[in-house]
This record gives structure tokens, sequence and C-alpha cells, in this order.
């Protein structure tokens, strides 16, 4: 398993140290225990892109400045590289916990579940 696969997992399992999450566009960036990353879904599911921006101190600033993403420092993790079906359901498991902590899901699950 690669480092990043275990990296992923890591996030996966950690989910609660998630925090500033923000959406632009269809990317969307988080904050893992003081790391500024971002991901986008490609293909309805079938390909992700993890962008890692190790000189970047929060996520409002990333999103302020990502019209010049030519002008971030970023480390580019894709589902299209790292082949296999592991790559991809653990990088489908970050978007899913991303995405849903944007709309604050679990609140809503919780709500729910909670009227029974």
């Amino acid at each position: 398993m690669s480092k990043i696969i275990q990296a992923i997992n890591s996030m996966i399992e950690n989910s609660d140290k998630i925090i500033s999450v923000i959406k632009k566009g269809n990317e969307i960036f988080f904050n893992y225990r003081g790391h500024i990353m971002s991901i986008i879904e490609h293909s309805e599911g079938n390909s992700y892109r993890l962008y890692i921006y190790p000189k970047s101190s929060t996520t409002s600033e990333l999103v302020s400045i990502m019209e010049h993403r030519d002008y971030c420092v970023y480390v580019l993790y894709d589902t299209e590289k790292i082949r296999g079906r592991e790559a991809l359901e653990s990088f489908n498991n970050l978007y899913v916990i991303v995405a849903e902590k944007v709309y604050d899901i679990n609140k809503i699950l919780d709500d729910i579940i909670e009227e029974n």
C-alpha cells in the first residue's frame, strides 16, 4: 500500500480532524491537522485528484488565490496514476466525507435519526 493511500485512510479514520471545509466550483478545500488540501471528483466518481498545498496556511487564504493556481505550490495525487481498487475506494471515501462536511450532512442525519 502506498504512503498516500495510508495517509488518506488515516484521514478517513480520523475525519473529525477535517476542518475549515470550503467548496469552490467542483473543488473542495479542507484542513487536516494543519495541512491544507483539496479534492476533486472527475467522471462521476471514476477518478479523483487530491492536491496537498505544503506552503498554504489556511483554506480561506488558498481559496482566495486559486484563480492563480500556477503560483501555488502543491503536490498532486491522481487515481488515474495511482491505480487499483483500494486507491479508488480510499479517494472516494475521503471525497464523500469532505463533501458531507461542506453541507453539514452529519447534523442533518443525526436530526433524522433522533426522531425515532
